[in-house]
């Protein structure tokens, strides 16, 4: 290109990821560091609105954020940043919100449609600030089908067959849908992705019989949002396992004594990769030091009766669980030691482990533990491991069946009969088996190299994809859900938000020409996310 010619940026999703991205850009490219690099970022949307995504598009107001309203913020380096949107700004529409028992306070639970109008906002100060510095932040709202990289750059076809050239690409296509299982898909009342709930709602006669898959956060929504809609039929949660999601209590800062990066850098200094038993030592190490016994946390429970696991988990609610903080406090460093992981250890952990550490790792807000407790004190939701298969049995009813017995709601007569099954097991962590367009063109013509836990090969510094011949593609980058198996946690808030910093400071390092960004002597961690001398206005 000519020092003439505008570079082009294409950030391909529009989501948090998307949105997170294009802030940073403009941020950190004002007209004192852009100089004469003129700069025009295109953002591609599918579904007519930037700033929300699928997971915070405006739904159902039963559906709330699985974090207090005070940290849940698009930037990880401005936690306030929501709550000052909220209560600061002339938003008086959302000054006195009661929605699906929400609240306004600090410590509260908001609807997701509200923060996805929060990111909405985001994006347009975005959009504002960037024409008062010169960029050119431009949306087009329509999906992107293909992507070839020639000499002189990317050419990005699109769903309406239109062409577009760009210098750079970055990839934020979320997340996507969740894997089917059973081999359901085609079945008039199978739904494969529970979100948005509103498309399927009003279709399900109030008194069917309704089988979830799934038992963590995504089935406590479905299973209370049918029922805040008016359902009155019977909801059964089907699960493989005999895991429910943990409830959240009061956390408190923890400082790592074990597993911290220290630690990790002394055990790879001496052999160069970390072993899971070296992991579980750590972790136990690090919660025996908090009073606590990882035993009792991730194993005693797995057989208790659900009703007692929910009234007990909303008693101790109040109380301090040290073991929560803890694995709060793993957060920041827990990228570090899976990038470390040997490859046997980490498909270990991923059947072993994993389903285990994400159910207390991710627990549900208070208002969803009282919600899922009374919704088997009155006996409409039941919970039933040990599934083994479900057929549909008609057009219209579906069987579902457990090897668990002890513990289902299931006779051991029969299979247990389902007029609807709704899919809630989350995103399917491998790309590669994904229906996503994009992504299979991609994968298909050998521009991504897949990896074997799940998503595609990216630099783990700078989330520069990685050519097939093992190169990196400084032109090419992607974050959140595309980039699993690279990274453990993609889809956290934390996460995207200092993903999508490092990519605009990559990206901004090449627009101006040089090695390093110089950002007032601040240099960024690229796992921790260390400011920048960036400022949220």
């Amino acid at each position: 290109m000519t020092n003439n010619e505008p570079i082009a940026i294409a950030i391909v999703g529009g989501g948090a990821a998307g949105t997170a991205t294009a802030h940073y850009l403009v941020q950190l490219l004002d007209k004192q560091t852009r100089k004469n690099a003129a700069l025009e970022i295109d953002i591609y949307e599918k579904r007519g609105v930037i700033g929300p995504g699928l997971a915070f598009e405006k739904d159902n107001d039963a559906l709330l954020m699985n974090m207090v309203t005070k940290d849940a913020s698009l930037f990880a380096d401005n936690l306030k940043h929501f709550w000052e949107w909220l209560t600061l700004t002339k938003q008086e529409q959302y000054k006195n919100i009661a929605m699906g028992g929400s609240s306004m306070a600090p410590d509260g639970f908001l609807p997701r449609g509200l923060f996805g109008h929060y990111m909405g906002h985001t994006f347009h100060d975005a959009v504002i600030k960037g024409k008062q510095s010169g960029i050119h932040l431009r949306e087009r709202y329509c999906e992107v089908t293909e992507i070839d990289e020639h000499i002189t750059g990317f050419e990005l076809r699109t769903s309406t067959s239109e062409k577009y050239k760009y210098d750079f690409v970055v990839l934020c296509t979320g997340n996507s849908e969740p894997r089917d299982f059973y081999k359901l898909q085609g079945h008039a009342r199978y739904i494969n992705n529970p979100y948005p709930v509103r498309n399927y709602l009003s279709k399900i006669p109030q008194n069917d019989r309704i089988g979830i898959i799934g038992s963590q956060l995504t089935a406590a929504d479905i299973a209370i949002t049918m029922s805040h809609g008016g359902h009155q039929g019977p909801i059964n949660l089907l699960s493989r396992t005999h895991e429910l999601p943990a409830i959240r209590s009061i956390l408190r800062p923890h400082n790592l004594r074990f597993m911290n990066l220290e630690t990790l850098e002394k055990i790879c200094l001496k052999k160069n990769s970390l072993s899971l038993r070296d992991l579980l030592r750590l972790l136990r190490r690090e919660l025996k030091a908090a009073g606590e016994n990882w035993q009792t946390i991730f194993f005693e429970h797995s057989k208790i009766n659900p009703r007692d696991y929910f009234q007990n988990g909303i008693k101790n609610s109040i109380k301090d669980q040290p073991w929560q903080s803890v694995l709060v406090a793993i957060d920041q460093v827990v990228e570090h030691y899976w990038n470390k992981l040997s490859e046997k250890s980490k498909t270990e952990f991923l059947n072993t482990y994993h389903r285990k550490w994400n159910a207390k790792r991710v627990p549900l807000p208070i208002t969803t533990a009282y919600k899922m407790s009374s919704l088997l004190m009155d006996g409409q939701l039941k919970f039933s491991p040990g599934l083994k298969k479900i057929c549909p049995k008609s057009s219209h009813t579906f069987f579902a069946y457990v090897t668990d017995q002890e513990c289902s709601a299931f006779t051991k007569e029969a299979p247990h009969e389902f007029d609807w099954i709704i899919n809630a097991t989350g995103p399917d962590r491998h790309v590669d088996l994904t229906r996503t367009h994009l992504v299979r063109y991609l994968i298909d013509n050998g521009a991504v190299n897949c990896n074997p836990y799940g998503g595609i090969n990216v630099d783990f510094y700078s989330s520069a994809l990685i050519k097939p011949c093992g190169k990196r593609n400084e032109r090419f980058y992607a974050l959140g859900h595309p980039t699993n198996g690279v990274f453990y946690f993609v889809s956290s808030l934390e996460m995207i938000s200092n993903r999508a910093k490092i990519v605009a400071t990559e990206l901004v390092s090449q627009i101006l020409g040089l090695k390093m960004l110089d950002a007032g002597d601040s240099q960024l961690d690229p796992m921790l996310g260390e400011k920048i001398g960036i400022a949220h206005e």
